[in-house]
């Protein structure tokens, strides 16, 4: 019961998450953005939601049950130690590139903005009915 209201409740909030970023408007021209430090981003990783939620997500999905054994808990820690890394480290390496091609180009962030929108989304659509 536990699992399938994590279950609920994660899709419902990454469908919400893929809505606003559907939705999200572009920033008018001159307005400038405040460039972000370390720390900012230190204090957005604590309080995000979304990693919480995805975790438990993950967790209440994809584990086989209660007789789940330690081997599979390491395996889901590890494959999302993995995921997570590397996601990390992709955006770092390009994140000035792509944020000077995304300034430059409106529409392109407009285009990117709907596909990830739509993309998350319908991967909560597949959470929320891969278990009904």
């Amino acid at each position: 019961m536990v699992a399938l209201g994590l279950r609920v409740a994660g899709s419902l909030y990454i469908f919400w998450l893929g809505l606003r970023l559907l939705l999200r408007p572009l920033r008018k021209p001159g307005e400038q953005s405040e460039a972000l430090q370390f720390r900012d981003g230190v204090m957005l990783q604590l309080g995000n939601v979304q990693g919480l939620v995805m975790l438990l997500v993950m967790f209440s999905t994809f584990s086989p049950g209660a007789d789940a054994g330690t081997a599979v808990v390491l395996a889901l820690s590890a494959a999302l130690i993995a995921v997570n890394l590397l996601g990390h480290l992709l955006w770092a390496s390009l994140g000035s590139s792509l944020q000077r091609l995304m300034h430059d180009r409106p529409r392109l962030l407009l285009a990117q903005n709907a596909l990830f929108g739509l993309l998350l989304m319908a991967v909560a659509g597949w959470l929320l009915l891969r278990g009904a």
